[in-house]
């Protein structure tokens, strides 16, 4: 047994280091992760390695597109009336309960690569759900971009809203995400969430509905779109449009007595994912305007909501 385990060491350092094979290089990384592990427990995980690979082209036969090395652990549920791309590496667990990916016949959902998604999760898209790369999703989540149905009329689906979660957002167990929310790169949302809205890059939130509960670390500059740091300068306070801004403001947080034009969703109590958007239909109301899905997560603090509004002014002006 000493032997083996010698061996096993040797073959680990070997592929690692000159193997040009995905595959092989993602065994030597898997063993040298567990080489502490008995070699019988060693042999059943290379068993269902092996049998979750060789099994995942028939049990994705519904998908569009497929990546190289996509795994499946036993058989999930896929009810595929749109779209469906799931990227490489990517790992679906449905051992205990089955994992759902459904589409309606407008609806697209894309997987991003090593995408890790655990059993009875549930994906369904009428509209658009992304997942970015690296993303671990925790057993029985819930990521719906649609209510479904519309309000007595049952037999008739609810248009979606697009969801968007990115790049090495880690969701834990039961979160539940709601149609038009963004999840910022390297966020985590905590074990039985409610994400309806925005949420920051590299932020733990959690609760129902979810807020930021602690802040990880500044977001690169090419990371996100979603800058919530604060900036130095301030709009005019004379102007229309920052009068207005602040008047929709003050309706959404009555509690806020004293307006900083550099308020963010880390400095103002209550500026959870519900409030972002109730304030962004707020001054949709207010300015006659629809702002682009993709704006949503630059409304983070005052002096960008009205560089942006000024923008959307401008444009209508110039059509």
């Amino acid at each position: 047994m000493f032997s083996i385990k010698i061996n096993l060491e040797k073959f680990i350092a070997h592929s690692i280091r000159t193997s040009n094979s995905t595959l092989v290089k993602r065994i030597g990384l898997s063993l040298k992760r567990d080489k502490a592990l008995p070699v019988p427990h060693l042999i059943r995980k290379g068993y269902t390695f092996a049998k979750s690979l060789t099994l995942s082209p028939f049990y994705l036969r519904r998908c569009d597109k497929v990546g190289s090395m996509a795994r499946t652990k036993s058989r999930p549920y896929i009810e595929n009336l749109g779209s469906i791309e799931i990227g490489n590496g990517v790992n679906i667990n449905s051992s205990n309960v089955r994992t759902d990916l459904l589409t309606g016949i407008d609806g697209k959902i894309i997987i991003g690569n090593d995408v890790s998604i655990n059993f009875g999760v549930s994906i369904v898209a009428e509209n658009k759900v992304t997942l970015g790369n690296r993303i671990r999703i925790g057993p029985y989540t819930m990521i719906i971009d649609t209510d479904r149905h519309i309000q007595n009329d049952r037999f008739k689906w609810a248009k979606g809203e697009p969801v968007i979660i990115e790049d090495d957002v880690w969701l834990a167990t039961r979160v539940m995400v709601l149609k038009g929310s963004l999840i910022g790169k390297g966020s985590m949302i905590a074990s039985g969430s409610v994400v309806s809205g925005v949420i920051p890059p590299y932020v733990v939130a959690g609760g129902i509905p979810a807020r930021v509960l602690k802040f990880l670390k500044k977001p690169e500059s090419d990371a996100t779109d979603f800058e919530w740091q604060e900036t130095d300068d301030t709009p005019d306070y004379t102007s229309d449009t920052a009068y207005r801004v602040k008047q929709v403001f003050s309706k959404v947080f009555p509690e806020h007595n004293q307006i900083n034009w550099k308020e963010t969703p880390a400095t103002v109590v209550g500026w959870d994912s519900f409030a972002h958007v109730r304030l962004v239909r707020g001054l949709e109301l207010e300015f006659d305007i629809r702002f682009a899905r993709s704006d949503w997560a630059r409304l983070s603090n005052l002096k960008k909501m009205c560089k942006i509004i000024e923008s959307y002014q401008h444009s209508l002006k110039t059509q």
